[in-house]
């Protein structure tokens, strides 16, 4: 392993370093403003990473991978600069954290999506299976980063309110200076010019639409995805917030979810493939169903006397972080890829974010109306059933896409 990987590797797991963001929404819900509010801010970060995902492409052509990483990390830390100038003590502008939102939720963003291109530039020359050898050994450091993270996050909000983002701009710093030691390849000569009057042949290639199989699990992905990730972001935090979890054990408790995540992604797609497909998808809606059933149920479970609040949120939380790390397994045995190129393998998955940030905000800008004229225990469970109905529509799709499988195979060959 050459001194670029190493400095790649340490970039994606010192960019997870996520000091700040179990204790987000307490910086919010601390300002003593309405909770619609508080959902509407973290629904801009949510659209506007979702946006400048679309951004990306075109900054790619004008600049490379590395720049693009820089300066989605210097809007990060940026973002969190103006977060906090935004709640100082006798300050608190709202414009001014939609504004921190928005700047840090498209950093975000334009440095995952030049993720890819720095580990090319980091190894020049190396096969697909080189690369994602680099990106799977890197994966369960940075579970274990975003893990100790949180939970320190929460001490430091735990002795002043801004030192979890201190922290945060930090780590955006360092790695930042890591990206900047990789040595980039030298740049390849300029092709020479043909002669006049020799035209290059160009033929463009026909515009890429996804097949039904393909549409079905981009709709599977988003759904899910987007069910899981905006009560995490939305709900627990106020769930636990309301019972009344010092700060300082907040990382730990919000962390149960990327924990789950992390199991998964160890063992889980071994299980899921042994279970079958059919078996995968009803485990993931069930699971994030009961996730949240259990959450609409804890008060009841409480008074009669069954299990506490606390426990059955510790069970909740957890198995909401299984179902959520499932997805993407789940997804990407079912979708049929083989036979795209990789400009139009990225398309689909560049659908597949977009739809679920789309969905994710439009959710947590629900959870703030829901819960100011009813209450959250009404909001859990109303986002059960509304996924349970999504599951209807859902499963008429892949009947759908199961009956035109053997019509369209043969087209296929």
């Amino acid at each position: 392993m050459n001194r670029n990987v190493r400095l790649f590797m340490a970039y994606r797991v010192i960019s997870r370093l996520y000091f700040h963001l179990p204790v987000l929404f307490l910086l919010f819900w601390s300002l003593r403003t309405e909770y619609s509010t508080v959902t509407l801010l973290l629904a801009t970060y949510s659209g506007a990473s979702t946006l400048a995902a679309d951004l990306a492409p075109r900054l790619s052509r004008v600049m490379t991978a590395m720049r693009l990483v820089l300066l989605g990390e210097c809007m990060k830390s940026l973002g969190l600069v103006v977060l906090i100038i935004g709640t100082l003590p006798g300050e608190v502008s709202l414009p001014t954290l939609f504004l921190g939102q928005v700047i840090g939720g498209t950093g975000f963003a334009l440095a995952l999506a030049a993720d890819g291109g720095l580990l090319r530039i980091a190894a020049p020359g190396a096969d697909a299976k080189t690369l994602g050898h680099i990106q799977g050994r890197t994966q369960s450091m940075m579970f274990i980063a975003t893990l100790v993270a949180g939970f320190i996050g929460g001490v430091l909000f735990d002795h002043e309110m801004h030192w979890a983002f201190y922290a945060g701009i930090a780590a955006s710093v360092v790695s930042m200076i890591a990206v900047l030691f990789i040595s980039a390849p030298p740049t390849p000569a300029a092709p020479a010019s043909r002669p006049s009057g020799v035209t290059q042949p160009s033929t463009p290639p026909p515009p890429f639409t996804l097949s039904r199989n393909q549409t079905t699990w981009v709709g599977f992905y988003a759904i899910t995805r987007g069910f899981a990730l905006a009560p995490f972001i939305g709900l627990l935090p106020l769930h636990f917030a309301l019972q009344n979890v010092d700060p300082y054990l907040f990382g730990i408790v919000l962390g149960l979810f990327t924990l789950g995540g992390f199991v998964v992604a160890l063992w889980g797609s071994p299980v899921i493939a042994w279970l079958g497909p059919q078996a995968g998808v009803w485990i993931t809606f069930s699971g994030i169903a009961g996730s949240l059933a259990l959450f609409a149920a804890s008060d009841r479970l409480q008074d009669w006397g069954i299990v506490d609040i606390f426990s059955t949120s510790l069970i909740g939380i957890s198995l909401l972080g299984i179902a959520a790390g499932a997805i993407r397994s789940v997804v990407t045995t079912r979708m049929d890829l083989q036979h795209l190129t990789m400009p139009q393998r990225i398309t689909v998955f560049a659908r597949m974010e977009r739809l679920f940030g789309y969905l994710s905000a439009f959710l947590l800008i629900c959870f703030g109306e829901l819960v100011e004229r009813f209450s959250i225990t009404v909001t859990f469970a109303f986002t059960a059933l509304a996924l349970l109905g999504v599951l209807a529509a859902s499963a008429a799709w892949l009947v759908l896409t199961d009956s035109a499988e053997p019509s369209s195979a043969p087209q296929a060959r």
